[in-house]
């Protein structure tokens, strides 16, 4: 049986951000380095060895007055890192966790005539991602 995102818990720095609608990520990855020359008649690629996190991006339903939200803005415009874990609930008592430290590097609100208020974040994955 699949599982659902419903359970999923996502923390900035120690606290839980709350009012989450959607995630995606950390897109992970290795990149791979394009090593031809003039001399080659194909290309010739090798993997650069160096993990990169990429990013998480967050869709959730914007308080202005919340502490947490507040405080992902904030740390957005200073530049600064703090730790993430994601935390998927699979329907029993076993959970698995992505943890890594990340700058937020966007939050943007957004709001409608009549609608929710909403906000975008993008957190910058730095290091490794270590899964349990």
């Amino acid at each position: 049986m699949a599982d659902i995102a419903q359970l999923t818990t996502i923390s900035y720095a120690g606290t839980a951000i709350p009012r989450i609608t959607s995630f995606n990520g950390p897109g992970m990855g290795t990149p791979i380095i394009n090593v031809a020359d003039l001399d080659d008649t194909a290309v010739e690629k090798i993997s650069s060895a160096l993990f990169d996190g990429g990013q998480l991006s967050l869709s959730l339903n914007f308080e202005a007055d919340d502490t947490m939200h507040n405080h992902l803005n904030d740390e957005c415009i200073a530049g600064n890192s703090g730790a993430v874990v994601i935390t998927f609930q699979n329907g029993t008592s076993a959970t698995n966790t992505y943890s890594f430290t990340a700058f937020p590097t966007n939050f943007t609100p957004t709001g409608n005539v009549g609608e929710q208020l909403t906000a975008e974040v993008t957190l910058d994955v730095t290091g490794t991602v270590l899964i349990a």
